[in-house]
């Protein structure tokens, strides 16, 4: 019985404590971004993060995939709409009547994907650059920095190539600069 006790001490000591702490320190020591949430700051001010999506509806902006938690980290989901619902297939149909297809018509899995495709971050330029103004030069320059935030896949073969909807609107906020 001693045996027992003295395994699960040293079982419990091991779960709780060195484990979830050289877990902790192993990350912060290789991926020190991505540990602390990939916090992006604007004036030492935290503005957003890389991993979480944002609720942009306004034309002179780049559109996320819908979200129905709006982008609420708090608590991650999905719709569960069955695709034979009505609702959902009028949601649906709404989202292609604003000219969105692809994977702007869908929710991610947690509601808090902040990528798009490449080919729908493109069919969001003319919106853009219609409710912003922009003639065809910035218009142009506007693409190129789209194709300058290109993800490629993960590990060179897993996923498509995408783009951070939350990053392209910062970048607009600011004029288009390298971020």
């Amino acid at each position: 019985m001693k045996t027992q006790i003295k395994i699960f001490f040293i079982l419990t000591i091991f779960v709780s404590f060195l484990y979830p702490i050289s877990i902790t320190f192993i990350t912060h020591l290789l991926w020190k971004d991505k540990a602390n949430g990939s916090i992006i700051y604007k004036n030492n001010q935290a503005i957003a993060s890389r991993l979480i999506g944002q609720d942009f509806s306004d034309d002179k902006w780049f559109h996320g995939r819908p979200s129905t938690i709006k982008y609420n980290s708090s608590s991650s989901g999905t719709s569960q709409y069955s695709p034979i619902k009505k609702d959902f297939i009028d949601f649906v149909n709404l989202q292609k009547s604003k000219g969105l297809d692809h994977d702007l018509l869908f929710n991610s899995g947690s509601g808090l994907d902040p990528h798009i495709s490449l080919d729908s971050a493109l069919k969001q330029i003319e919106r853009i650059a219609i409710a912003r103004k922009l003639d065809l030069t910035l218009k142009e320059k506007l693409k190129k920095t789209v194709y300058n935030q290109l993800e490629k896949r993960d590990l060179g073969f897993l996923g498509e190539e995408k783009v951070n909807f939350v990053v392209l609107n910062l970048l607009l906020e600011d004029g288009f600069h390298a971020y």
